[in-house]
Protein backbone atom coordinates (compact mmCIF):
# COMPACT_ATOMS: atom_id res chain seq x y z
CA UNK A 1 0.00 0.00 0.00
CA UNK A 2 1.63 3.45 -1.44
CA UNK A 3 1.06 6.65 -0.90
CA UNK A 4 1.21 9.76 -3.27
CA UNK A 5 1.05 12.85 -3.07
CA UNK A 6 -1.19 15.17 -5.77
CA UNK A 7 1.30 15.54 -8.58
CA UNK A 8 1.55 11.08 -8.40
CA UNK A 9 5.26 11.47 -6.64
CA UNK A 10 4.98 8.60 -4.16
CA UNK A 11 5.65 9.83 -0.49
CA UNK A 12 5.21 7.04 1.52
CA UNK A 13 5.26 3.28 1.67
CA UNK A 14 2.06 2.82 4.31
CA UNK A 15 1.98 -1.20 4.37
CA UNK A 16 4.08 -3.89 2.29
CA UNK A 17 3.07 -7.62 2.99
CA UNK A 18 0.18 -9.83 2.63
CA UNK A 19 -3.33 -9.97 4.47
CA UNK A 20 -5.38 -12.79 4.96
CA UNK A 21 -8.77 -11.69 2.29
CA UNK A 22 -12.17 -9.84 3.99
CA UNK A 23 -12.66 -6.40 5.03
CA UNK A 24 -10.18 -4.46 6.74
CA UNK A 25 -9.31 -1.47 8.60
CA UNK A 26 -6.05 0.24 8.21
CA UNK A 27 -5.21 3.59 10.37
CA UNK A 28 -2.63 6.03 9.13
CA UNK A 29 -0.81 8.44 11.24
CA UNK A 30 -1.38 11.73 9.19
CA UNK A 31 0.58 14.16 11.69
CA UNK A 32 3.59 14.10 9.42
CA UNK A 33 1.98 14.85 6.42
CA UNK A 34 0.90 18.27 5.61
CA UNK A 35 -2.43 19.07 4.73
CA UNK A 36 -3.50 18.59 1.07
CA UNK A 37 -5.55 15.80 -1.32
CA UNK A 38 -3.26 12.08 -1.19
CA UNK A 39 -3.79 9.17 -2.83
CA UNK A 40 -3.27 5.47 -1.46
CA UNK A 41 -2.53 2.48 -3.97
CA UNK A 42 -4.00 -0.92 -2.40
CA UNK A 43 -2.52 -3.98 -4.88
CA UNK A 44 -4.58 -7.32 -4.19
CA UNK A 45 -3.39 -9.62 -6.40
CA UNK A 46 -4.44 -8.71 -10.10
CA UNK A 47 -6.98 -5.80 -8.87
CA UNK A 48 -5.65 -2.38 -7.84
CA UNK A 49 -7.74 0.20 -6.12
CA UNK A 50 -6.98 3.74 -5.94
CA UNK A 51 -8.58 5.85 -2.23
CA UNK A 52 -8.54 9.62 -2.29
CA UNK A 53 -7.40 10.87 0.92
CA UNK A 54 -7.32 14.54 2.51
CA UNK A 55 -5.70 15.47 5.38
CA UNK A 56 -6.71 18.86 6.98
CA UNK A 57 -4.80 19.89 9.78
CA UNK A 58 -6.76 23.25 10.48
Amino acid sequence: MQMFDITGRKIANLFDGLIEAGAKEILVETNSFPSGVYFVSINAGSQKQVIKLVIDHR
